[in-house]
């Protein structure tokens, strides 16, 4: 069903979402935000900036967002988030709560659990990783301590769901709690 909802209409529906821009719907959970939304419940995001939703959980931010419940994340700069769980991060993100990624460098995050990072990243509580360096999953450094008891050396290169492929201490391909400190290889 597709409808158009007038500008700074706000709308008090079942999920408790409160929209004070301008809003179009287009199917099931996608929806289009061409103006300024802000929602109070339900997933409890809050935007404060210009969204537009075009399918599914998959979110395309154009502006400036900030989540503060749900998943709980708060985004303090640029965000475009373009399918599934899979972010992209072009600005600077600071997550709070949820899985509990707190990033306070520069980040993208291309698909999946996979993440891109190419600045510094520290994480905080969920899965507990804590990255103290410079990491870039691809090319970078880092170092964890907590979670699945992962902790990388040296140089890393991340690719996919939980699986970790190093390139120079190690190369991590499977598992949840590898332990790379000199140089290895794990199939």
């Amino acid at each position: 069903m597709r409808f158009l909802i007038p500008r700074f209409l706000r709308l008090h529906s079942f999920d408790g979402r409160m929209v004070v821009g301008f809003e179009r719907m287009v199917s099931g959970f996608g929806r289009m935000v061409v103006g300024f939304e802000r929602m109070v419940s339900g997933f409890g995001r809050m935007v404060v900036g210009f969204e537009r939703m075009v399918s599914g959980f998959g979110r395309m931010v154009v502006g400036f967002e900030r989540m503060v419940s749900g998943f709980g994340r708060m985004v303090v700069g640029f965000e475009r988030m373009v399918s599934g769980f899979g972010r992209m991060v072009v600005g600077f993100e600071r997550m709070v709560s949820g899985f509990g990624r707190m990033v306070v460098g520069f980040e993208r995050m291309v698909s999946g659990f996979g993440r891109m990072v190419v600045g510094f990243e520290r994480m905080v509580s969920g899965f507990g990783r804590m990255v103290v360096g410079f990491e870039r999953m691809v090319l970078g450094f880092r170092t964890m301590v907590v979670g699945f008891g992962r902790m990388v050396v040296g140089f890393e290169r991340m690719v996919l769901g939980f699986g970790r492929m190093a390139v120079v201490f190690g190369r991590m391909v499977v598992g949840f709690g590898e332990w790379v400190w000199g140089f290895e290889e794990w199939l």
